[in-house]
């Protein structure tokens, strides 16, 4: 049964009609506490017993633990946000246990970056629902910062240049003179997720690699120079097989089917080529035509959650031409390579079931 002790108080601001949350006021929905660190105003706040809607930002969280969300911004326009633009922010605190937050309101395929206490901590592109995924294992009390992709944290620096000059002039019975030091400090910029230590350690690798290029530039014997005929022509067969054996391999560990993540590693299961390779974008454009068929996918899983009340995993599969849900009773799947499974629809969702 729905439970929530809230006061509310709405107010005409500008002739609209607005809900102004205070820090007092609490919405409770299941195991999961809401509130503001601050006075809120909202255009709307839809409440049920497994979400609730700020505006159109939905809290969709599942966590085996009581949970407290206390909610600091959210943007007022995100389908007109920029990159670098910050969505929404808040403080989530729980005692234990694997949390998902699935956050709806955000434009299909749109990226974001997900920073949790000032660390990133993942980057994920919205789906055809308007979600995006992301959990958290180990916990105290985390602020969790959603960006518009672009706006990435790392520790940057502008390059400066400080110049001090230092001069002293001779007097007396030895003459006069002036001399001129000038030292030239620089400052570069890091690059993204680069600390100010890799920095160093690049600029003590560039004058090696400069000396290098100026090698490479001018005539370097090559060892096979030196080498009889028959024997370079040896070895030059033997590169061409190297080659073909590495890229045999790199084939076939592309063509596997994705290893499910648990204690104990299954034996990978290798798809028989019985069917093309699909493009998502296939299937999208023209749904009717894969309904109820099998196909297969080469592309990437990039995020999944359990679903209750299918009993079954919810997978975000993506190949270069779109993004498609999959729905499987297994968990675990994870990383790049063929998804074969079945084209279903509920609704007007197309989904891949294997």
């Amino acid at each position: 049964m729905l439970a929530f002790t809230i006061i509310l108080i709405f107010s005409f601001t500008s002739g609209v009609l607005a809900v102004t949350v205070s820090p007092d006021i609490e919405f409770v929905v299941g195991n999961q506490t809401y509130k503001v660190n601050h006075t809120m105003d909202f255009d709307n706040i839809t409440i049920d017993d497994s979400y609730i809607i700020f505006n159109n930002t939905g809290f969709y969280i599942t966590s085996v633990n009581p949970i407290n969300i206390t909610l600091f911004h959210i943007h007022t326009n995100i389908t007109g946000a920029s990159d670098g633009d910050k969505i929404l922010e808040f403080n989530a605190t729980t005692t234990e246990g694997d949390v998902w937050f699935d956050l709806s309101g955000f434009p299909y395929t749109t990226n974001y970056t997900v920073n949790m206490s000032g660390a990133h901590l993942i980057n994920t592109t919205a789906n055809d629902s308007s979600f995006i995924y992301f959990n958290n294992s180990v916990w105290s009390e985390e602020k969790f910062e959603i960006f518009q992709y672009g706006d990435v944290a790392t520790t940057t620096s502008s390059t400066t240049t400080t110049s001090s000059t230092t001069t002293t002039t001779g007097g007396g019975g030895g003459g006069s003179g002036t001399t001129t030091t000038t030292v030239n400090t620089t400052t570069t910029a890091l690059e993204p997720g680069e600390t100010p230590e890799e920095e160093t350690e690049k600029e003590d690798k560039e004058p090696f690699e400069e000396e290098i290029g100026e090698e490479i530039g001018g005539k370097i014997q090559s060892p096979l120079d030196e080498l009889p005929e028959d024997v370079e022509k040896q070895v030059i067969v033997s590169l061409v097989i190297f080659i073909i054996f590495i890229g045999a391999i790199a084939y076939w560990k592309r063509h596997e089917i994705f290893k499910l993540e648990k204690k104990e590693k299954k034996e990978t299961e290798i798809l028989p080529p019985s069917k093309p390779i699909m493009k998502i974008n296939q299937i999208l454009t023209n749904p009717e035509d894969y309904i109820g068929n099998k196909v297969m996918i080469d592309g990437e899983i990039i995020s999944s959650r359990f679903l209750p009340e299918e009993n079954k995993f919810l997978y975000e599969i993506r190949d270069q031409t779109g993004v498609i849900n999959g729905l499987s009773k297994k968990a675990g799947y994870k990383g790049e390579g063929i998804v074969k499974g079945t084209v279903r629809v509920k609704g007007e969702k197309l989904y891949i079931e294997f």
